[in-house]
């Protein structure tokens, strides 16, 4: 069986995008996407929870993410990849 690893986010860019370039050359752009969920608590309160999403794009397509503007709407097709790391505290 083939594994998949699929995501799309919708959101706004919550911050301006940082384009830099590795040591072999390759460009790679950073930015933020917060994404707002709207939804009634069982107490019938609205609720506005965000999330914010860590984006990287590489190559060419970093030249052009690099142009984006905080604010702009935009929906990212990608893989989903995760970060681990451990504090002074274990």
């Amino acid at each position: 069986m083939n594994q998949l690893n699929s995501i799309i986010i919708e959101g706004n860019v919550s911050h301006e995008p940082k384009l830099s370039k590795t040591p072999q050359g390759l460009y790679v752009c950073d930015f933020i996407i917060a994404v707002n969920r709207f939804y009634k608590n069982s107490n019938g309160e609205e609720i506005n929870e965000v999330s914010f999403f860590d984006i990287q794009g590489y190559g060419e397509l970093a030249k052009v993410l690099s142009q984006i503007k905080k604010g702009q709407g935009m929906r990212v097709v990608g893989r989903l990849k995760q970060v681990r790391w451990q504090d002074q505290e274990g």
